[in-house]
């Protein structure tokens, strides 16, 4: 047995680990920005999502279940 270290002795815990921080805000700032050019381009890419199919649009009817009446 080692009589250097005592025999109740805590092992120390791993530093914590730093969060995101500053390393990606020009990252969430680009995909979040509210410009025009932004904007713009976001519903570009809206409007070349295809759309959906047969089997999509009875899973959606399903998922949400019965049209509510109008009033």
């Amino acid at each position: 047995m080692d009589s250097t270290k005592a025999p109740n002795a805590i092992p120390s815990s791993p530093p914590r680990r730093r969060g995101s921080g500053p390393t990606f805000e020009g990252l969430m700032n680009a995909k979040r920005s509210n410009e025009s050019s932004s904007m713009a381009r976001r519903a570009s890419l809206h409007d070349q999502k295809p759309q959906t199919g047969f089997l999509g649009q009875m899973w959606h009817s399903f998922t949400r279940g019965p049209q509510s009446p109008t009033k």
